[in-house]
């Protein structure tokens, strides 16, 4: 099962971790030393991508279809928000 609540836990979670890197980013801009994080923040919301299709397929079931799509919808609203930050 996925419930909703999970999936607004994984976007917050790859939110804050995405504007902390973007941060990070953007603190250390204007130095010499600095540190571009921009394809990691890219590389984590292709992660979150995967990972609520994933959670989505974790709670299909393919003998119940019609029962499962909310399920499997609710995973993918992770994926597309995640690469939509990303």
């Amino acid at each position: 099962m996925f419930p909703t609540e999970f999936g607004l836990i994984l976007n917050a979670l790859f939110t804050l971790i995405m504007f902390f890197l973007a941060w990070l980013d953007w603190r250390s801009f204007s130095s010499q030393n600095h540190k571009d994080f921009k394809s990691v923040i890219m590389s984590t919301g292709v992660l979150g991508t995967f990972v609520g299709i994933f959670v989505g397929l974790l709670g299909f079931d393919t003998t119940k279809v019609t029962d499962s799509i909310p399920l499997l919808l609710d995973g993918l609203k992770v994926a597309f928000y995640t690469s939509i930050v990303g």
